[in-house]
């Protein structure tokens, strides 16, 4: 499973619009205390994040809230409290407690307009204001860390459809332990959001309670205020008290559109490269648009309008490599300790979802007796044939060193100027550096 958290930063080559449409934040968690069978809430705490001042008035230990023309008074220790100078009657009285000042929950809630709620298995209280939510309890629950993971394989289909609604998209998700093994009876969420818009509520689950198999699936139908729009999709789950989760995403448009996604190699050592930025362009490799960076595992996911003219798409790395020149080839660049590659292709039927991996190995050598114009080239081997109308090139440098990412397989090397062979066969692998040695013209 190609885990992509994919990264929300990455510059979408389409144009998205946007509707700014409120959500709920994510809850602030207080604790309260419980005295005399009535809970109480830290004042100050509660008030400043519903947006009211507060103040404290040591000498007359008189506490004041102030929001809008709303103004809250009362006095530690005792029963009256004020709201607009009108008297209300508390059950118990404001206290202070660890040096802080303590009221009853539904008092200080409800004098600032908030809906206050109480929950006697959690032993928790919640008060919502608009889109601001306080979760109060009398012992702070434990918060599980949240781990992104292999535990979860997925997969969303289809990963574009069309704008104007009554489009389907449909989720299957597998949870296994670390062994490898399905996990059954576990619950999943779903997760659906773009920018402020959360659509989590209109998932329909055919169930989310995981069968034998750890099998769980899901669909989301998309309506008019979906256009145009690129939805994260986010699949969590708890295995050890933990939240697991893993994201992906759809988009809803309708501009013929490719979806891609792989793996990125070191071109060095064949590891995945995490963090590294995935680049695309066309007609001309050095202007390019930023894609999608690529997560802990090396994958990268993104979208790009379809055409009839090739794409490149690469990755530029900083890299220890120790040149002190510049050169530009024909799908590889070095500038001092940058390196970057990238390939061709084809993307030209709608809504496809194409998987490249961006694996490469290097192939390095150094003339004798260089002069400016010279240049290597290498055309790939295929059945045995060099494929002389495909190659690869790249300028040599002026202490006669040359060095090129080219992707696994067999190649023959050629100087340019002259066509002569420097090697009839390479076999190039991904992660390896393959040096020629030294070439007399």
């Amino acid at each position: 499973m190609k885990k992509r958290k994919v990264i929300y930063l990455f510059l979408l080559i389409l144009l998205i619009a946007s509707l700014s449409v409120p959500v709920s934040a994510e809850p602030v968690l207080l604790q309260g205390v419980n005295e005399q069978d009535r809970f109480l809430v830290p004042m100050r705490s509660i008030f400043e994040n519903l947006g009211a001042n507060v103040h404290w008035d040591a000498t007359t230990r008189t506490v004041t809230g102030t929001k809008g023309d709303t103004q809250v008074k009362l006095t530690i220790d005792e029963k009256d409290a004020y709201i607009n100078g009108a008297l209300n009657v508390l059950d118990v009285p404001a206290m202070i407690f660890e040096q802080r000042t303590f009221v009853p929950l539904r008092f200080v809630g409800e004098s600032l307009g908030a809906y206050v709620g109480w929950d006697p298995v959690t032993r928790s209280a919640t008060i919502t204001l608009g889109d601001i939510i306080i979760k109060v309890y009398e012992e702070l629950p434990e918060v599980p860390e949240v781990i992104t993971t292999d535990n979860i394989s997925y997969s969303v289909t289809p990963r574009v459809v069309s704008n104007g609604g009554n489009q389907t998209i449909y989720f299957e998700a597998v949870v296994i332990d670390d062994e490898g093994l399905p996990i059954a009876d576990e619950y999943v969420s779903i997760f659906i959001s773009s920018g402020a818009e959360d659509r989590s509520d209109l998932v329909v689950y055919d169930s989310n309670i995981t069968d034998k198999d750890g099998f769980i699936s899901a669909s989301y139908t998309t309506s008019i205020i979906d256009n145009d729009k690129l939805f994260n999709v986010r699949f969590t789950t708890a295995i050890n008290e933990n939240y697991i989760e893993v994201d992906t995403n759809f988009l809803v448009t309708n501009t013929p559109t490719a979806y891609i996604s792989g793996t990125v190699y070191s071109p060095f050592d064949g590891k995945p490269l995490a963090g590294e930025m995935v680049v695309v362009s066309q007609r001309d490799p050095n202007l390019y648009l930023e894609l999608a960076i690529t997560d802990a595992n090396g994958n990268y996911d993104g979208y790009i309008p379809i055409s009839s003219s090739p794409y490149y798409i690469g990755i530029n790395l900083d890299t220890s490599i120790n040149v002190n020149y510049t050169y530009e080839g024909s799908h590889s660049w070095i500038s001092k300790n940058k390196f970057s590659y990238q390939y061709q292709y084809t993307l030209n039927t709608p809504n496809e979802v194409v998987e490249i991996d961006l694996d490469a190995g290097m192939i390095k050598g150094k003339y004798t007796n260089p002069r400016s114009d010279s240049q290597v080239i290498v055309f790939k081997i295929l059945n045995g044939i060099a494929q002389h109308g495909q190659g690869y090139a790249v300028p040599v440098a002026s202490d006669g060193s040359y060095i090129l990412a080219v992707a696994p397989g067999d190649y023959e090397v050629l100087d340019m100027r002259s066509a002569k062979v420097i090697r009839q066969k390479i076999t190039v692998k991904t992660g390896e550096v393959l040096d020629l040695g030294s070439f007399t013209r």
